[in-house]
């Protein structure tokens, strides 16, 4: 009976086997490289009955305690139902991440308040733009005369629409707004030109809207990228307000704010082709500047100071030149401009206009020239102008400019700038600087009257010195100067004995210097003190408090 029970038995075994290879056989060998994916299929694999005894097979089925007699029934079954949902489940997720990569975009603007204005500064201010900056002088009164300001560049913000202007001379920056509505002024320097994130020269200068009742009140900040390593902070304390010279005013339904940014701000140093960056920006007066953290990035303007200011034609460039930077009153001025071909063919200008712009019309010659020689290929012309400067010309910067048409209609121009100076500056120097009186007898001060002169070719006149009741001029208190050649300082020497009964205190030496009838003058201010004088002390001579103006006395 046990034998017959075995044979049974192997006979099962025998018929199990053979059916699960024909399963094999009809799914290609392919079955356990498809469930792979997911874990349904591991049990096809798992009841296959590699060791025929019956026992063994009973517990390699985890997920099915009966009997090995019922899993032949399930077996056909099971691969059936994996390979259902194994398509469904991957498409049923791949929707659900999609929602969350949706929700960022809703946060994205910034939250700023309705009060609250900020400047967008990785989008430039402007596309168009005038780089070369032009030196001249304006006058910071909040008002904008004719050909007093050069014109940089226009925006529009909001319904507010503005003009920015920007000058310069050898002590300030200047910069000026005029909008049709109040509205606030920010403007961001970067006095190097060496990027708003590097060193310690960028300047931010905010101005309220105008209010004619007070005085403007503006904030300044320097952005610090140098004492800090890879952490720029903002200083609000660096630069005080006060050194920056403001006005504003209204303009009709407008206004218009003018500044003037002093050398030595934030390392300013204004000069003939200096090149530095630059925005102004205007907002809603209703509303209130949102300051940019110190990290932010500001996308400024490339600029550059310069004295001469030339548009082109292309193939021809004028060149023009003026025989001095720096005129004095009756002064000649005289410029050429040098006109060179770079054309394969010849070239016939129509005229060439020669003026002074705003204020130097009235300085110099207007001057229309019509009989032009034809520039031929390859070849340049130059030609010639002259005027005199007035006696009573008033000192200042003015632009002087050439306007040339070609006879196709093209136009080219050159702008120069040039300035009306004093003839004479003059300073002061003691050694010592101050007096410390001696015991017994008088003390000797050796005082340098030092005369620059801007005058063309050679100089000659006399110069004075006038010291304090009780004092002595050793030797004569008025002699003749002589310079040899323009831009240059000479000095004349005078000896002072000052007495030692002089009580403590300040006391004011005086310096006058005649030429063509005219006088300039200068101050200097003297300490005298009674300690005894050390041995090597005040060898050094002061310049600090000297002065220097035209004279109206004749002392």
């Amino acid at each position: 009976m046990k034998m017959k029970r075995r044979l049974i038995l192997a006979a099962m075994g025998t018929m199990i086997a053979f059916i699960f290879s024909m399963q094999r056989a009809s799914l290609g060998q392919d079955t356990p490289t498809e469930p792979a994916p997911t874990p349904a299929p591991s049990p096809i694999i798992t009841p296959v009955p590699v060791p025929l005894p019956t026992p063994p097979t009973t517990p390699t089925k985890p997920q099915e305690p009966p009997a090995p007699t019922t899993p032949v029934t399930p077996v056909p079954n099971q691969p059936t139902q994996p390979s259902t949902p194994a398509p469904t489940q991957p498409t049923t997720p791949a929707p659900t991440p999609l929602a969350p990569s949706t929700q960022p975009v809703t946060p994205a603007p910034m939250p700023v308040q309705a009060n609250q204005f900020q400047i967008n500064y990785l989008q430039p201010v402007t596309q168009t733009y005038v780089s070369q900056i032009l030196k001249k002088q304006p006058i910071i009164d909040g008002i904008i005369g004719n050909d007093e300001w050069s014109k940089c560049y226009t925006l529009q913000e909001g319904d507010i629409s503005g003009t920015i202007y920007m000058n310069w001379d050898d002590n300030n920056v200047y910069i000026a707004a005029q909008t049709d509505k109040p509205a606030w002024l920010v403007v961001d320097l970067d006095c190097n030109g060496d990027g708003w994130l590097r060193g310690a020269d960028n300047l931010e200068i905010t101005v309220p809207p105008v209010n004619n009742a007070a005085k403007p009140a503006i904030t300044t900040r320097l952005l610090d990228a140098l004492s800090v390593n890879d952490s720029p902070t903002w200083n609000d304390t660096v630069v005080s307000p006060s050194s920056i010279n403001v006005a504003e005013k209204a303009d009709g339904a407008g206004q218009v704010i003018e500044m003037a940014i002093p050398k030595g701000i934030a390392g300013l140093n204004p000069r003939e082709n200096a090149s530095m960056m630059f925005r102004a920006d205007i907002l809603p007066a209703d509303s209130t500047p949102v300051p940019t953290k110190p990290y932010e990035p500001h996308k400024l303007l490339d600029v550059i100071l310069v004295d001469t200011r030339t548009v082109t034609v292309p193939g021809i460039t004028p060149i023009l030149k003026l025989n001095d930077v720096n005129y004095i009153p009756g002064e000649n001025l005289d410029a050429t401009l040098k006109i060179a071909s770079q054309l394969s063919d010849p070239t016939q200008i129509q005229s060439i206009t020669w003026q002074g712009i705003g204020p130097a019309s009235n300085l110099v010659n207007t001057l229309r020239q019509v009989n032009i020689p034809v520039v031929k290929p390859l070849k340049s012309i130059t030609l010639k102008y002259h005027s005199q400067i007035p006696n009573n010309a008033i000192l200042g910067y003015y632009q002087f400019e050439t306007d040339g048409v070609l006879t196709n209609g093209k136009t080219f121009s050159n702008t120069i700038s040039f300035a009306i100076v004093e003839p004479f500056n003059l300073s002061i120097t003691t050694i010592p600087s101050s007096v410390a009186i001696n015991s017994v007898g008088e003390t000797q001060l050796k005082v340098d009257v030092n005369i620059f002169s801007a005058v063309p070719g050679y100089a000659q006149g006399d110069v004075e010195l006038f010291v304090p009741t009780g004092w002595e001029v050793k030797g004569r208190s008025k002699k003749g100067f002589y310079i040899d050649r323009e831009d240059v300082t000479r000095a004349s020497h005078f000896y002072v004995l000052v007495p030692n009964a002089m009580p403590n205190g300040d006391y004011d030496l005086k310096a006058t210097i005649s030429w063509h009838g005219k006088m300039w003058v200068a101050h200097h201010i003297v300490h005298v003190s009674g300690l005894p004088i050390s041995a090597g002390a005040n060898t050094k001579p002061d310049t600090t408090t000297a002065t220097t103006k035209p004279a109206t006395d004749n002392k």
